[in-house]
């Protein structure tokens, strides 16, 4: 199923979200927003689905919010606009956490390249990440003037420990695959060339329950 933003494929009771911005590393769009929530909606009532795989299209996960949106809006707007357009930002990413959470079958986020801002807090919000060897992970919030949203102040630090969950975010540094499987928040790193491969196989035994 094609949905612009988000492609959503449906294989012997697995469900495979991929955000469809390959241009811009599929930053996330309002758009993409809204299309996550109702997709992940469907799926969570659909008997079929057994599991559910988060994955990007092209060569990255997901690179966090569309900064040259939100350049964009802040070259043309200022003021009591800027806030309300960033607290819609943020509000209408959150309910995606919430369905994710709720969601009573298994998430798997599949990562290759970069999964950064947004995209750190959507891979920590999901049961398994399973990530390539080249994968990287950055918050990178502290480098444009933000803070982290999308929950990634909460699941990061159940995932790998309040002092690394602020060393990421108040320093903004990049991490390896590896360190996050050290860290705690990747359960498996694969060879870049694998990883559609184990992926698969993972899945599938999910599925299968």
């Amino acid at each position: 199923m094609y949905m612009a933003d988000l492609e959503v494929n449906i294989n012997d009771g697995v469900a495979t979200l991929i955000m469809n911005r390959p241009e811009v590393r599929n930053a996330l769009s309002m758009e993409m927003r809204g299309l996550m929530d109702e997709a992940l909606h469907q799926l969570e009532f659909d008997e079929n689905i057994r599991c559910v795989v988060l994955s990007g299209a092209g060569d990255h996960f997901m690179a966090g919010g569309d900064v040259r949106q939100m350049h964009e809006y802040l070259s043309t707007h200022d003021g009591q606009e800027i806030q309300r357009y960033f607290l819609h930002r943020i509000h209408d990413l959150h309910p995606i956490m919430f369905s994710m959470r709720r969601m009573s079958k298994p998430i798997v986020a599949k990562v290759r390249g970069a999964a950064a801002g947004a995209g750190v807090s959507l891979a920590a919000a999901c049961d398994l990440v399973i990530a390539e060897e080249d994968a990287f992970f950055t918050l990178a919030y502290c480098h444009i003037g933000t803070t982290p949203d999308g929950s990634s102040s909460f699941h990061l630090p159940r995932a790998i420990g309040i002092k690394r969950a602020l060393e990421m975010t108040l320093l903004g540094d990049r991490y390896t695959a590896r360190q996050m499987s050290d860290m705690g928040l990747v359960n498996f790193v694969i060879p870049s060339n694998e990883l559609d491969q184990e992926t698969d196989k993972i899945v599938a035994r999910l599925a299968r329950g």
